[in-house]
């Protein structure tokens, strides 16, 4: 409690233990901030968090009590993120009743990236008939409200020449042309046009704003517009790859798949529409740090499956797999030797109730792990049951 004063937590990891409502001070200001300048931040859940940065989860603030005059996210000087200040990624609530932040709240990252806009769902109705119920013209009217404040909130954190993509799963223009309009007018955002390939079927409605249509791209409903706080310019999405196609696939991924090699391993994609791009796109756009999925590498006359292609929901298995009970199931996500006796050999498929978990390597007394290291689960305190139950 910090009793009126200020408080500064500067930490890689900042975890917030004590329950909610566990963090206060009448009126003083809160600073988050990492050790390392370069450490990026994930705020509140965004989707595909990256367990290298400073997580800030929605669980962490809800200890914090409404009544601090401040709360400060990032390296500050001046008025603006230091030089050399990673990017932060920020989630959102979807329920009004439960907002991120109560108090005024101040960002500071070399460039933020912010998650999907909380939106009245319409592009949802066909995969969640539940979406259909929850609608009602006053759920968009609130939602239309929620989206302006949300980009209001964020828009001083990005600096110039950072980008926000406006998104949303839904179709009418209140939500969607007609606020990005509002952005423009009030915080003075500019359109960044793009010139996508046609046979991806993405509807341009307006300069700068598209559409993805069901009946014409692989998704449900979704609307998205590109905006900068800098100066326009349009880009293009070419073919001219970056690194080349492997020629030499594992016999078991077939043509399904295209393929490129790093260190790490082999990288692949599934064939269609987007194939010819996918290997151009961390030349187009730098912060791409990763297009495909790692299937593995050879190791010693045999294939070494990588965790992320056991994970994909369509795939061919040609290696065995192993029935892992609960607290097995958490113990590989910690990374740790799982002592099963076992007469599998090579890479083995770790499944619980026939879901994919990843993949371990059999020896004699068990198996070696091969969940990637910055992916583990580091809280010791976790316990299997708070996470899953014995049925699903």
């Amino acid at each position: 409690n910090g009793v009126g004063g200020n408080i500064v937590i500067e930490a890689n990891e900042i975890d917030f233990l004590g329950g909610s409502q566990s963090v206060s001070s009448a009126g003083g200001k809160l600073t988050l901030r990492s050790t390392s300048l370069g450490l990026g931040y994930e705020v509140g859940d965004p989707p595909y968090s990256d367990p290298q940065r400073l997580n800030l989860s929605s669980r962490d603030l809800m200890a914090l009590v409404d009544g601090f005059g401040q709360i400060v996210i990032g390296h500050v000087q001046g008025g603006h993120a230091v030089s050399g200040a990673a990017e932060v990624r920020i989630g959102s609530h979807t329920a009004s009743t439960a907002p991120l932040f109560w108090d005024n709240l101040a960002v500071y990252g070399g460039s933020i990236v912010v998650a999907d806009m909380p939106c009245s769902g319409e592009g949802m109705f066909r995969k969640t008939p539940d979406a259909i119920s929850e609608w009602s013209p006053s759920h968009v009217e609130l939602c239309t409200v929620r989206q302006k404040r949300i980009a209001h909130d964020i828009w001083p954190s990005i600096a110039e020449g950072g980008v926000m993509i406006y998104s949303t799963c839904t179709y009418n223009r209140s939500e969607n042309e007609e606020n990005v309009n509002y952005i423009v007018e009030e915080l003075s955002a500019e359109i960044m046009e793009f010139d996508f390939p046609k046979n991806l079927g993405i509807m341009e409605v307006e300069p700068g704003k598209y559409r993805m249509m069901p009946h014409l791209t692989q998704g449900e409903g979704f609307f998205f517009s590109i905006l900068r706080k800098t100066h326009r310019e349009r880009l293009n999405l070419g073919k001219t790859a970056r690194v080349k196609p492997s020629k030499h696939l594992p016999d078991f991924l077939g043509n399904e798949f295209l393929g490129y090699e790093l260190q790490d391993g082999l990288m692949v994609v599934r064939n269609g529409k987007w194939a010819d791009y996918f290997f151009n796109l961390p030349a187009l756009l730098p912060g791409i740090k990763q297009t495909g999925v790692n299937a593995g590498q050879w190791n010693k006359n045999q294939w070494k499956v990588h965790p992320e292609f056991d994970l994909l929901a369509k795939k061919t298995v040609t290696y065995p797999t192993e029935n892992l009970g609960l607290i097995e199931s958490l113990q590989y996500y910690k990374r740790e030797f799982l002592s099963i006796r076992s007469n599998n050999k090579g890479v083995v498929g770790m499944r619980w109730n026939n879901l994919s978990l990843g993949t371990a390597n059999a020896v004699n007394n068990g198996y070696n792990n091969l969940w990637p290291m910055p992916w583990r689960i580091i809280q010791t305190q976790i316990q299997a049951a708070s996470l899953l139950k014995e049925t699903v």
